[in-house]
């Protein structure tokens, strides 16, 4: 079964998500610590613009669609 471009950025979008949710958590619950975790910021900025990127790509109105509200 192959899968549409489309289908594979959802896909690929939808885990940075759930990475960086994750990872935002342990933060949030104490588990990982700035000090001691050497790299975290950037690895965090990183996802995080990843996952704006596929927002914008997820959500924005594409040249060429149609209006749907009329």
């Amino acid at each position: 079964m192959k899968l549409s471009p489309d289908t594979q950025r959802m896909i690929f979008g939808s885990a940075l998500l759930v990475i960086l949710a994750a990872l935002s958590a342990a933060i949030a619950l104490g588990h990982v610590e700035e000090k001691t975790s050497y790299g975290l910021m950037p690895l965090l900025t990183a996802i995080s613009v990843l996952s704006g990127n596929f927002a914008q790509w997820a959500f924005s109105k594409r040249p060429g669609d149609k209006d749907k509200d009329g």
